[in-house]
């Protein structure tokens, strides 16, 4: 993996703001055979926990921080919240998209007939990736669909980067197979590498290579070549037992999750992989760095907190008692006072916000509460979208009842 170089457009993994990198991008929903993913039921929810709130903490280490209690309590009305308040404006409850006020959907979106299962931003447009076989790009100052793409089979993954967009799609005909296709913005080439024999669950970028993360539990390495103007398959990293679901560039390594419950740590130069993980009892959903530290989601519903510093020792387990279900996917971002937020989507269409590094809680939001066709109604992507829609941050949510939805912080109503 040394002779080549990845140099059109000077290709970067991305940063997040407010101290994340952020991790492979949510895709996939249930898959075939060994790779189906199984969260923790679906009963019914009695509501979000921080510390003090239903949540459980577990410290098998030191992760610094003030692990005080969470927020004060919620004041919003819980039925509003669900969508089916029958008091409207006579409620004598507050109604706002979140407990404490300080979230505000800024606007929502049907842009799709299947679910959802990739995001990513470029410049001032937002791509959507879908199970309809499509992938939709919106221009974010005027909320439309500026172009409608069909790629030929399901969406897995998209990656934005170097003028280049990546998309992971599996074709059905003639055979099941996983393909990553990508355009040039400049030169207006399209590209296809074939090898994955499987859906593409994850897309990143790396010391200048593209690596491609796969229900056949490879991941595969491409670096460009700049005179054919194309990409060429460098390598290939093997060592799980299950397919690969998200991947992560961060502290010099590449970090992946697995469907068999498991966390990968590569090096880089050599493809060795140097560390596994273990903890999780589920499919390991997405992966999240905050300064020293890994941060993993999963389908057992635990959040868990790994340590660079330590040999990635395990310093916290975060687990919310009150749910039944797994996490789907994450993304970090800041509040109004810069304080670093994780949010959390959930398998059954809320998602939650936790203050870092106390895991205190900010409070939930709901993408869908009901089911869509006898479809989950996971949180399938989040994304951080900075103050790309004004000077407060915001995040983006994306679902398997085909929208996505704008929220932005705000001072509390």
């Amino acid at each position: 993996m040394r002779d080549g170089h990845m140099r059109d457009g000077h290709m970067r993994d991305n940063q997040m703001s407010g101290g994340y990198g952020a991790g492979g991008h949510m895709g996939g929903g249930h898959q075939r055979g060994s790779d189906s993913y199984r969260g923790r039921g679906r009963g019914g929810r009695r509501g979000r926990g921080g510390r003090g709130a239903g949540g459980h903490h577990s410290s098998p280490g030191h992760f610094p921080a003030d692990l005080g209690a969470g927020g004060a309590e919620p004041t919003v009305c819980p039925f509003f919240l669900k969508g089916n308040c029958r008091f409207g404006d006579q409620c004598k409850n507050k109604h706002a998209q979140s407990e404490f006020g300080d979230v505000n959907k800024l606007a929502e979106v049907e842009a799709h007939s299947a679910p959802i299962r990739a995001i990513t931003l470029a410049g001032n447009q937002l791509y959507t990736g879908s199970a309809d076989q499509t992938i939709k790009v919106w221009d974010c100052a005027t909320g439309q669909c500026s172009s409608t793409v069909p790629v030929g089979g399901d969406v897995g993954s998209l990656l934005f980067s170097g003028g280049w967009l990546f998309c992971g799609v599996e074709l059905s005909s003639p055979a099941s197979v996983g393909v990553i296709r990508a355009w040039n913005f400049q030169t207006h080439a399209q590209v296809d590498m074939a090898g994955h024999a499987k859906q593409i669950h994850a897309l990143v970028i790396a010391n200048e290579f593209l690596f491609s993360g796969s229900a056949d539990a490879s991941i595969r390495v491409w670096r460009f070549n700049a005179a054919a103007n194309t990409f060429e398959q460098a390598g290939q990293l093997l060592g799980h037992q299950g397919g690969i679901k998200t991947l992560l560039h961060a502290q010099g390594r590449l970090y992946s999750g697995s469907f068999d419950s498991s966390i990968g740590v590569w090096d880089l130069t050599s493809g060795v992989c140097l560390q596994q993980l273990a903890g999780h009892t589920s499919v390991v959903m997405n992966l999240l760095t905050f300064n020293e530290f890994i941060i993993s989601v999963s389908m057992d519903g635990s959040t868990r907190v790994w340590n660079t510093a330590q040999g990635h020792a395990c310093v916290e387990v975060f687990d919310d008692t009150e749910k039944a279900e797994g996490i789907t996917s994450c993304a970090g971002t800041v509040d109004l006072n810069g304080k670093p937020v994780l949010v959390l989507g959930y398998q059954e269409g809320q998602i939650a916000l936790y203050e870092l590094p106390s895991f205190a809680y900010r409070g939930s939001l709901v993408h869908t509460t009901t089911a869509v066709e006898q479809r989950a109604n996971d949180v399938r992507a989040l994304l951080d979208a900075g103050q790309l829609f004004g000077a407060a941050p915001s995040f983006i949510s994306a679902g398997s009842d085909g929208k996505f939805k704008v929220w932005q912080w705000q001072a509390p109503q």
